[in-house]
């Protein structure tokens, strides 16, 4: 993905209006809440917003924002043998300065030792450097279906902050008949 793909995806739906929302972090709660971090500018000064969940986020951008696990494994290989184990807790995102485009990216994961108790470690990586054409062979990055999955869970997380709920994604189905 170029920067001029991951620029548009960052706009997309949003380059005429001027509320745009540029993530800087995602976090999941246990009881399936979302805490987003935002700011409404890339402007290093721009105060930083925290949208805090009060209901459930959808099944969809729990299960989004969970895939993003396959990436931290691919960055800490140990623990790609234990990924049942693993559980997305936060993604923190940097934005270019120059530009509007995503440039790192920082996964936090918590580890549960075993499933009979509530031993867990946080692990987070450092900031990956989102692929540029310019980059040597020698950058280890985050790029290709990772970078697609980061867009939509940052799309999902938008949607979330606007409404988008499990309960209004639940439906009620009401049997009217009689036996």
């Amino acid at each position: 993905m170029t920067k001029s793909q991951t620029l548009e995806k960052e706009k997309e739906g949003t380059s005429q209006s001027k509320n745009m929302v540029f993530i800087d972090c995602i976090q999941i709660t246990p009881e399936r809440k979302a805490i987003i971090s935002y700011k409404s500018s890339n402007d290093e000064v721009a105060q930083t917003v925290t949208y805090s969940g009060k209901e459930e986020v959808t099944d969809e951008f729990f299960k989004s924002f969970q895939k993003n696990k396959e990436t931290f494994v691919r960055i800490v290989k140990p623990l790609a043998a234990d990924i049942k184990n693993l559980d997305m807790n936060k993604i923190h995102f940097t934005y270019a300065k120059d530009n509007d485009y995503l440039s790192n990216i920082l996964y936090s994961a918590k580890y549960k030792f075993n499933d009979t108790n509530n031993q867990v470690i946080n692990i987070s990586t450092p900031k990956i450097p989102i692929y540029q054409s310019d980059f040597s062979d020698n950058v280890f990055c985050v790029s290709g279906e990772c970078v697609e999955w980061l867009h939509e869970t940052i799309a999902l997380a938008k949607k979330y902050m606007k409404g988008d709920t499990r309960t209004k994604q639940m439906k009620l189905v009401v049997d009217n008949t009689n036996a």
